[in-house]
């Protein structure tokens, strides 16, 4: 049964490889309103970007199908998690097809470059979500830029209380070390201080470390006898690590960000290995379908979705941008950019179904809630 889910999802992830307008953004063809998501659809956070294209695809091809509004295509675009490339790529589909909007750059490194080159307001087109959730650029308001949920300030307390609650005392972090990680690793550590946690291995990986550097940061970790390991790495990475500390025999706590998805984790850790990891969540359960926008989107995704697109936390993000991005276009006096940013800023307190977004002129963060998932059997999550 587990060999028949990985299947499932490496065709899943093989088919979107394959689309024909994945690499070059002067070749893509739409026959509707155009949103954008240039990511890393190769390399190690490629499953991020391609969690969450197919929960936005699954939103926007319901809406195609309902035809109660124009139709929406969304195009991805491969930046190879190359920042230069990304900041290319932006400018290229700007010019090529004047997108709605843009979605979720993926890894510090894009993310950074995005915002570092005030991109969305250069182009005047509007930014919805990044991954990760990186606090530095949530301090002051950007017209052109919008988050879905809370920053990793808000998570990265959750994960430090939970940790403390437990009674631990000393952690192990694992991050890549680049400049964009470190400053969020810095504020992390001064949480943590402040909680009673010691950092007693600090552990930089090289970006794109994969099984060597989480073998070293395992053993690292082993020795200086840490409670809790604090993994800000991409689901790989951060599986790869839960599989060598297991494979160590040390049964210290784990704990990620968001943006380590449960299912892929438990698929490349293994359940000895994974049942038991902390994630902090700033979306509601994606497994719950008592909520009627998680049974919305589950039924979306199974009808809609890309082939072998499974539910889980960043399709649901996926989905729940698009949501947000419907409702915009809705209220917009005029389907452009301009129109979105606008109609963005007029979402106050809007019921999406169980789930409440406000955005304003002076609030570009939609979402409120926080909390902390524990992977169970099957990749799945409770909280």
């Amino acid at each position: 049964m587990q060999r028949a889910r990985g299947a499932r999802r490496r065709g899943f992830l093989g088919g979107l490889a394959c689309l024909p307008w994945m690499a070059d953004a002067p070749a893509a063809a739409a026959r509707g309103l155009v949103v954008a998501q240039v990511a890393p659809f190769s390399g190690p956070t490629a499953d991020d970007a391609k969690g969450l294209f197919a929960g936005a695809a699954a939103c926007f091809a319901a809406h195609n199908q309902r035809g109660q509004g124009p139709r929406i295509d969304l195009l991805p675009f491969d930046d190879g998690l190359s920042p230069q490339r990304t900041v290319q790529l932006w400018r290229e589909v700007a010019a090529t097809h004047r997108p709605l909007a843009f979605l979720y750059p993926v890894s510090p490194p894009c993310v950074e470059a995005v915002l570092s080159a005030q991109l969305p307001a250069q182009l005047g087109i509007p930014l919805l979500g990044t991954m990760p959730a990186m606090q530095k650029w949530r301090a002051a308001v950007d017209p052109w830029v919008f988050h879905v949920g809370v920053g990793e300030d808000v998570q990265m307390r959750k994960l430090a209380e939970h940790a403390a609650a437990l009674g631990v005392r000393r952690i192990g972090i694992a991050y890549w070390d680049a400049p964009a990680v470190r400053e969020t690793i810095a504020a992390f550590v001064r949480i943590a201080a402040a909680r009673g946690l010691a950092v007693a291995a600090d552990c930089p990986t090289p970006v794109q470390g994969g099984e060597a550097a989480a073998g070293a940061v395992a053993a690292r970790m082993t020795q200086a006898g840490v409670q809790a390991a604090m993994c800000f790495l991409p689901t790989v990475e951060a599986a790869a690590l839960a599989r060598r500390l297991r494979e160590a025999d040390n049964r210290c706590f784990l704990y990620g960000l968001s943006f380590i998805e449960s299912r892929l984790l438990f698929e490349r850790a293994g359940a000895r290995n994974a049942v038991g990891f902390g994630l902090s969540q700033y979306l509601p359960n994606p497994f719950d379908a008592h909520r009627p926008l998680v049974a919305r989107y589950q039924a979306d995704l199974g009808r809609h979705g890309p082939a072998g697109a499974q539910v889980g936390a960043l399709s649901f993000e996926g989905y729940v941008a698009a949501t947000l991005l419907l409702a915009a276009l809705g209220g917009a006096a005029q389907a452009s950019p301009a129109g979105v940013r606008a109609g963005l800023e007029a979402l106050r307190r809007v019921d999406l179904g169980g789930l409440v977004a406000d955005y304003s002129e002076r609030k570009h963060v939609g979402l409120d809630f926080i909390d902390l998932g524990v992977v169970v059997d099957g990749g799945r999550m409770v909280y």
